[in-house]
């Protein structure tokens, strides 16, 4: 073999060699900077959402401090919480109980701004905003055999 074509291949290879490690290097930074700017975009869209998660929590908290800031249904609440459905004297109570809250739950702001808010506990108390005509909603189901 002649010294000009062992020189042409050693440049050749050499040159390869060089391509090759730039390559791996150039492959090495593009993906570091790849995943750096994916997380920079997760972290961004994760921010977004959990502040439109925040404004579909906000009328719920909004609604809730509403409610319990009146102090006729707060004592409502409390009365049904007490007091169990036994006795006649007690279903007065829990009676009285419910229309003081089913009068704040009809009230112009929450059936103007909410389609349905729903008061319920433990003894099957079940309250509801809109519900007349079309929007009854069912008060035999037991909390229990609701899926959620």
């Amino acid at each position: 073999m002649r010294f000009r074509t062992r020189i042409t291949i050693t440049y050749s290879i050499l040159v390869l060699f060089l391509a090759f490690i730039f390559g791996i290097a150039y492959y090495n930074y593009n993906s570091k900077v790849y995943v750096k700017n994916e997380y920079n975009n997760l972290k961004i869209k994760t921010v977004e959402i959990s502040q439109k998660f925040e404004e579909t929590i906000k009328p719920m908290l909004f609604i809730s401090e509403y409610l319990l800031s009146d102090a006729e249904v707060l004592n409502a609440i409390f009365t049904l919480a007490r007091v169990g459905p036994d006795s006649v004297l007690k279903s007065n109570y829990i009676s009285e109980a419910e229309d003081n809250i089913s009068l704040k739950l009809n009230s112009y702001y929450i059936i103007k701004n909410f389609h349905r808010v729903l008061v319920y506990n433990s003894f099957g108390n079940v309250l509801a905003s809109n519900n007349y005509a079309n929007n009854i909603i069912n008060t035999d189901i037991k909390l229990e055999d609701l899926k959620w």
